[in-house]
């Protein structure tokens, strides 16, 4: 980690090849844009990216001056996610503005993101927003956690308990911990990548609770005894019934449930599952369509 521009310039590529995360000294704002400009040209597309600032505030760090230039911050402004909306700062009968006083206290770094906007645009701010997630995900391989740029093997066979390493039931730091880290993670799914089949996935689905509930593959080898994606409908056992529209389900003496998607006479994919992600379709299909599967 190269936390507040701790470090040098020909150590950042080091640090990103190892699935590091670098953070430049927050300062002046057009010093920063500067520096993320030429940090995104060096972070590996192998790991997920993202970019942070350190102020060093309480090592009397100097903070942002006022930048005056084009584009000033235009009060008011809405937060990154639109959620907030920011007025000129007020403590006692001082009203602070990013263009004339800088960053002069922590409550005006929202005005210095704001600011960072107008000089580079919003992809400076959709790289800060990552930031957190981008650090985080630097600690799981820290502590053992298997890289995302892992994928699963294309030979695999679900049973009742799921596929492989990524196991029903289980809370998300064990399946982290098995599995390694998946390629996305939006929302409550987890999808993971397919050694040597680039348009495959096999998804892992979080109840409520934190869980894992549903396993889903689009993966030709990743079968339910003979049974995969783009088997002949004809080959699902007869013991399967029909969930809803394009959905057989079959359950186990374990009490999961075994699930084929089926159109125009194929299988599409295959999945295992809890009774509980697995009983109303109309939950289902939201997790599916989470999974990418329709």
């Amino acid at each position: 980690v190269s936390s507040h521009s701790w470090s040098t310039a020909d150590a950042y590529p080091r640090i990103y090849k190892l699935g590091g995360f670098v953070a430049p000294y927050a300062g002046a704002a057009t010093t920063f844009v500067a520096q993320w400009e030429k940090l995104r040209t060096q972070q590996d597309p192998r790991f997920y990216s993202g970019i942070g600032w350190g102020a060093d505030m309480n090592g009397f760090g100097a903070q942002g001056p006022p930048r005056k230039g084009a584009n000033p911050v235009q009060y008011p402004f809405k937060s990154f996610d639109g959620k907030v909306t920011f007025d000129r700062q007020k403590t006692g009968s001082r009203t602070f503005d990013i263009n004339t006083d800088g960053v002069a206290h922590y409550g005006l770094y929202p005005d210095w993101v704001e600011d960072l906007r107008q000089i580079a645009g919003n992809q400076i701010v959709d790289d800060l927003s990552r930031g957190p997630e981008a650090y985080l995900q630097m600690w799981e391989r820290a502590v053992g956690v298997v890289s995302r740029d892992v994928c699963r093997e294309a030979r695999l066979r679900f049973t009742a308990n799921g596929i492989g390493y990524v196991r029903l039931g289980v809370p998300a730091e064990e399946n982290l911990r098995g599995a390694g880290q998946p390629i996305t993670r939006v929302g409550t799914a987890w999808r993971y990548c397919v050694r040597n089949h680039p348009k495959d996935a096999l998804t892992a689905l979080y109840t409520p609770q934190g869980t894992v509930g549903l396993i889903t593959s689009n993966s030709a080898r990743h079968r339910i005894d003979r049974v995969g994606a783009g088997s002949r409908a004809s080959l699902v056992p007869r013991t399967a019934r029909k969930l809803t529209t394009g959905i057989m389900v079959r359950s186990t003496t374990q009490g999961r449930r075994l699930l084929y998607g089926v159109r125009s006479g194929r299988v599409r994919w295959t999945a295992v599952g809890l009774a509980s992600m697995t009983t109303d379709p109309t939950r289902l299909k939201q997790a599916l369509a989470l999974a990418g599967l329709r």
